[in-house]
């Protein structure tokens, strides 16, 4: 890249930086001075708690309360038996033998593609 690439690249990614920083700062409200008085009224915090005392007695009466009974459940009408079911044993598989495992070599299919090779060369 040549040099001025190089410059105009950077600036680019400085520029965003600082408006990047700028918009976080409005965002959060950074560097704001906070009213030092409530805005909401004493009467408004008046009323508020109130109502939040009134939501509060009405929870512990409603706790203080038994709940109802639950209705009984219903028994099911007696039936003819059912018949079961009796899972059937999963077939025996026979594990294949330690041989077939084995890191032999020795594999007929190469010997007969050796005789192909020669029987193509005649």
């Amino acid at each position: 890249m040549n040099r001025i690439h190089v410059l105009v690249a950077s600036v680019i990614v400085g520029l965003s930086a600082i408006f990047g920083l700028a918009a976080t700062t409005k965002t959060t409200g950074i560097g704001q001075a906070k009213p030092a008085a409530s805005q909401v009224s004493d009467q408004t915090i008046a009323a508020r708690k109130r109502k939040l005392r009134r939501a509060q007695v009405a929870l512990r009466k409603a706790r203080a309360q038994k709940p109802p009974p639950l209705p009984a459940t219903p028994r099911p009408p007696i039936s003819a038996p059912r018949a079961q079911l009796v899972a059937q044993p999963a077939p025996v598989v026979s594990a294949p033998s330690a041989r077939s495992f084995s890191d032999d070599d020795d594999h007929s299919d190469d010997d007969h593609a050796d005789d192909r090779d020669e029987d193509d060369d005649d």
